[in-house]
């Protein structure tokens, strides 16, 4: 529940990139600090409230609220330990000596003796104001002693200095306010980026039927590809026969190819192509500059084009040729608007992935968890001590300190915010389309309710931009059909949901992965490579576009062949970003 938990590691390298820089002061004087990856609103807000459980419940217990099997609600005969250290004096009402005291030793104890008296002072006054309430309630003396424990433990758990290693300080610098939109204009657009994360094997998303030029052809395709070709009719166990959609390209660039396939996993996004409602591009991915063949060795290239790491980078980033400097696409997309009169919101789901990083905002990092926003314990019980504690009017001296308190004041102001609106009947709207109840459909469903809420005048935004990670794509074997069937059922019940609210004609979604896979197979599944195929789909989409190249030949050899079944990209993924 807090982001790191066994076996879900978002990439095979780990939980943290090496490069990661946090916005803010870390970024500021190009900091590393890979393990702030975490420091998002879902996970941020999980940790605070297991150990606030820790505090009130013990150890144990599988209660889904918290962290899952680690700091989580213990009933009296299911638990495997409470925190036991008390420095309270038995047999008495705590006072604020006595409160002073119990401070003194837990800052002894978790923070080094780093915590700032005026820390200590904000934890001091909410133990006693609790105490002061219960008195008032009639309550005993070991009541008031636990509440006053309770609270000292709990706040002490919010604490810069508990969370670093440093001293904390104040720079005396007043806080800047996230300002608050007060209108909008009546011209909106949403955008969508869908990032297939591990490297799709997108040569079965797309690939030739027939009526093409030269050595091209769904023939040369399937002898290509080997085992991992799809077929162009099947019959399933039911006995029900299934056959191959064919797309025609009207608009764009020149194609080897009148006629295309897609993946029966694609049905619904090859009828939104010929419907007039997609896009598809061939053979695009990460390039520096468009070279072929001849020209390999004198092309500049990205770095490592078929690692994930720097794949990743690039496909959310567009600028191969900076490494780590630059921001998102979508990110500077919000960035350009800043001046414009117009604002943009950026928004991810349970991730804060460098798609939506911007230079003059942060993302809204949505939790799949809560449907939205999820709740903090100990602020809501605590919201005026939480908020003095983080810092909500100076920044801290210490980098990561202002890191850390300023992420928490932010989760805890998107969750109080996102919660109140989610909480209204505004967001049922029309609510026509049915999502899918995997983690795919659950993630488009929530991309809707939150342009739901600005249709319905509960939310201010010109332009929205939305990521959307779907793990899974690494796949050197097969097993990545499943996550591209329930992708495509829920693009369709979302183009449905968006026609209904009246936004199909401003929203367009767009695909992309770390790289494509190679045209052949390692005879279970594909390999790493580079050059892959590409969709979008929206309202205003010129009718059957394709932008990019699909080779004119798959066999080796060919003008884009970089080797071992890989295709040099014919366009970088420019040729979609720039008209979007």
């Amino acid at each position: 529940r807090i982001g790191q938990d066994f076996m879900i590691a978002p990439s095979v390298f780990g939980f943290y990139l090496p490069s990661f820089m946090p916005s803010g002061p870390l970024e500021a004087h190009r900091l590393v600090s890979p393990e702030n990856q975490l420091s998002i609103a879902p996970l941020m807000n999980a940790m605070a409230n297991g150990l606030s459980h820790l505090v009130r419940y013990g150890l144990g217990g599988t209660n889904k609220d918290a962290m899952e099997k680690s700091f989580s609600a213990a009933s009296d005969n299911h638990h495997q330990g409470y925190l036991s250290f008390d420095p309270f004096p038995d047999n008495q009402a705590p006072t604020e000596a006595s409160t002073q005291t119990a401070v003194d030793q837990l800052d002894l104890t978790l923070t080094d003796g780093r915590l700032s008296a005026a820390s200590k002072a904000i934890i001091v006054d909410e133990a006693m104001r609790e105490v002061t309430r219960l008195a008032g309630l009639g309550s005993d003396e070991d009541q008031q002693r636990a509440a006053a424990l309770r609270v000292v433990r709990e706040l002490m758990f919010v604490t810069p200095e508990f969370h670093m290693s440093n001293l904390v300080g104040g720079t005396g610098e007043p806080r800047e306010n996230t300002t608050t939109q007060t209108a909008q204009t009546d011209d909106y657009k949403a955008v969508v980026g869908v990032m297939l994360m591990g490297g799709a094997d997108s040569w079965n998303f797309l690939f030739p039927k027939g009526n093409c030029d030269g050595n091209l052809g769904y023939d040369m395709y399937k002898a290509r590809r080997g085992v991992v070709a799809w077929e162009e009719s099947w019959t399933d166990k039911e006995g029900d026969t299934h056959a191959l959609t064919a797309v025609r390209p009207e608009n764009g660039h020149a194609q080897p190819c009148t006629n295309f396939y897609m993946s029966y996993n694609l049905s619904n996004v090859a009828k939104m192509f010929n419907d007039g409602d997609g896009a598809l591009f061939p053979n695009t991915g990460n390039l520096i500059k468009p070279f072929t063949k001849a020209e390999k060795a004198t092309a500049p290239l990205p770095d490592y084009p078929q690692a994930h790491n720097f794949a990743e980078r690039h496909m959310q980033n567009m600028h191969a040729q900076l490494g780590t400097g630059a921001k998102g696409v979508l990110g500077r997309i919000a960035d350009a608007f800043k001046d414009t009169g117009m604002t943009s919101a950026l928004y991810s789901i349970d991730s804060y992935p460098t798609l939506v990083r911007a230079a003059t905002k942060d993302a809204v990092v949505l939790d799949m968890r809560s449907m939205g926003a999820s709740t903090v314990d100990v602020y809501n019980d605590h919201p005026d001590a939480v908020r003095a504690l983080l810092g909500d009017t100076t920044q801290a001296q210490s980098y990561f300190a202002e890191t850390y308190g300023k992420s928490f004041l932010d989760s805890l102001g998107v969750s109080e915010g996102l919660r109140a609106l989610l909480d209204t009947a505004a967001v049922a709207g029309t609510g026509t389309a049915t999502f899918g109840e995997d983690k795919i459909g659950q993630r488009f469903n929530m991309v809707a309710t939150i342009m739901r809420l600005r249709a319905n005048g509960k939310r201010l935004a010109d332009r929205d931009l939305f990521a959307v990670q779907i793990s899974s794509y690494d796949t050197h074997g097969q097993g990545y059909e499943t996550h591209t069937k329930q992708l495509d059922s829920a693009l369709k019940a979302f183009k449905e949901e968006m026609v209904a609210e009246n936004s199909w004609k401003d929203t367009v979604v767009v695909t992309m992965s770390d790289f494509g896979r190679t045209i052949t197979s390692n005879g279970k599944g594909t390999d790493h490579a580079w050059g892959g195929n590409y969709f979008a789909m929206g309202g205003s989409i010129i009718d059957q576009t394709m932008l990019g190249t699909f080779p004119s030949s798959v066999e080796k050899g060919n003008d884009y062949d970089w080797g071992n079944g890989i295709f040099i990209p014919s366009w970088g993924f420019e040729v979609y970003w720039g008209p979007i």
